[in-house]
């Protein structure tokens, strides 16, 4: 998990949803973030799985 989502807050969309785009594919992906720094592509799978992670760290508060 990437450090700076280690002490997100309870608000899951303002921390996490909002920041998250879907592409048709990977080369897609990868035009986008030619102009964004600081960005991770991921998986949809590794999305889910860093959004399960983040929702349960976020309930066990």
């Amino acid at each position: 998990m990437h450090p700076s989502l280690l002490g997100a807050s309870r608000d899951i969309r303002g921390t996490f949803c909002r920041h998250v785009h879907f592409f048709a594919s990977a080369s897609t992906a990868e035009v986008w973030t030619g102009t964004h720094k600081h960005v991770t592509i991921v998986s949809v799978e590794e999305a889910f799985r860093l959004g399960q992670e983040l929702s349960r760290r976020s309930l066990s508060r």
